[in-house]
C-alpha cells in the first residue's frame, strides 16, 4: 500500500480537479461552438429560395418600369407626329383650274403591299414646311412638287415615319390627275427628297413571304360632297343645291382626315413582338368654300 497522501496534498488534487472540470465542455456548451450539418443545408436552402423570389420580384419591377417608360414615349412620340400632321392640314391651299371645281391640295396615296392597295402616305399642297399658302385663298394655279409635303413610312427605312419634301423638284402637281398617285410614289423615291424623323418606332408589317416590308402609318381622306358628286352636276340645278354640303350652305365642303399609326414601345423595333404596339388614332376636319 502507498503511503496516505497528506490533507493538504488532497486539497490541491481536489481544487485542480474542480478546475479541471470546469474547463471541460459539457454537451450543452459543446452545441454553442457552430451548426450541424442539417441546420446548414436547411438555411442554403432558405437562402437560395429567397434569392429565387426576390430575383423575380426584381425582375418583373424592371419589366414593368420598362413597360411604363415604353408607353411614355410612344404616347409623346405619336402626340408630337399626328400633331404635326393635324398643322399641316389646316395649312393645305384650294386651287382652281380651268372650269373644274376647286380642289384642295390633300390626297392620300397607295402604294402596294402583300399584293394590297394600302393608303401609306399623306400628301399635302402647304407652301414647304412653314405653311402659310392656305392664306392667300383660292389660287388659280397648279401645285409644284417641291411647295408638298408628304407623310408616311421612309421608304428606306420602314420603322421611321418621316415627314418628306422635295425642294429642287419644280414638276407641277394636279391631285385630279390619274396618275397622281404613280407620279407621288416615283418622287418618293428620287434622290432629292429631303426627310424629317418624326418617329422611330413605327411598327413594321412584313409580309407572308418577307419581301414587302412597310410601315404601319394608314390614312383616310374624305371630302364632303366628294368630286365625284360635284362632276354629277351642274351649278345652278336642283340637284346642285341638294349636294351634301357643309352646314346645309350650298359651295361650303368640309374634309376630314383620320390617321392611325402604330408604335412600338420597345427601345428597339426588332426586340418587340405584336402585342408590344400600340395604335393612335386622331382626326382633323376643316372646311372652306368651293369654287365653281
Amino acid at each position: 500500500m502507498y503511503p496516505r497522501a497528506s490533507e493538504p496534498i488532497r486539497r490541491h488534487r481536489n481544487r485542480d480537479r474542480r478546475r479541471h472540470d470546469r474547463l471541460r465542455p459539457t454537451d450543452a456548451t459543446r452545441d454553442r461552438y457552430g451548426f450541424t450539418l442539417s441546420q446548414i443545408v436547411i438555411s442554403i436552402a432558405i437562402t437560395s429560395m429567397l434569392t429565387v423570389v426576390l430575383g423575380g420580384l426584381l425582375a418583373a419591377v424592371q419589366t414593368a418600369r420598362q413597360h411604363t417608360q415604353g408607353l411614355q414615349d410612344a404616347t409623346m412620340t405619336s402626340q408630337a407626329a399626328v400633331g404635326r400632321m393635324r398643322l399641316m392640314f389646316g395649312q393645305a391651299a384650294v386651287y382652281q383650274v380651268d372650269t373644274r371645281p376647286s380642289r384642295l391640295g390633300v390626297a392620300v396615296v397607295h402604294q402596294t403591299w402583300n399584293r394590297q392597295s394600302v393608303p401609306s402616305f399623306l400628301v399635302l399642297w402647304t407652301g414647304g414646311i412653314d405653311g402659310g399658302l392656305a392664306e392667300q385663298g383660292l389660287l388659280p394655279r397648279l401645285p409644284l412638287a417641291e411647295e408638298l409635303l408628304i407623310y408616311g413610312p421612309d421608304p428606306e427605312n420602314p420603322a421611321h415615319l418621316v415627314e418628306m419634301r422635295l425642294p429642287d423638284v419644280s414638276t407641277t402637281v394636279d391631285f385630279d390627275d390619274a396618275n397622281f398617285n404613280r407620279q407621288m410614289l416615283s418622287l418618293l423615291h428620287s434622290p432629292s427628297v429631303r426627310k424629317l424623323l418624326l418617329c422611330d418606332h413605327l411598327q413594321v408589317a412584313r409580309s407572308q413571304n418577307g419581301k414587302d416590308v412597310t410601315g404601319n402609318a394608314r390614312f383616310e381622306f374624305r371630302e364632303s360632297p366628294s368630286s365625284y358628286e360635284l362632276n354629277s352636276a351642274d351649278p345652278g340645278e336642283a340637284g346642285w343645291n341638294d349636294l351634301r354640303w357643309a352646314q346645309g350652305i350650298v359651295g361650303l365642303r368640309q374634309a376630314d382626315l383620320d390617321m392611325e399609326i402604330l408604335i412600338e414601345t420597345q427601345n428597339t423595333p426588332d426586340q418587340a413582338v405584336a402585342g408590344d404596339a400600340i395604335p393612335f388614332f386622331d382626326s382633323a376636319s376643316r372646311r372652306y368654300v368651293s369654287g365653281f
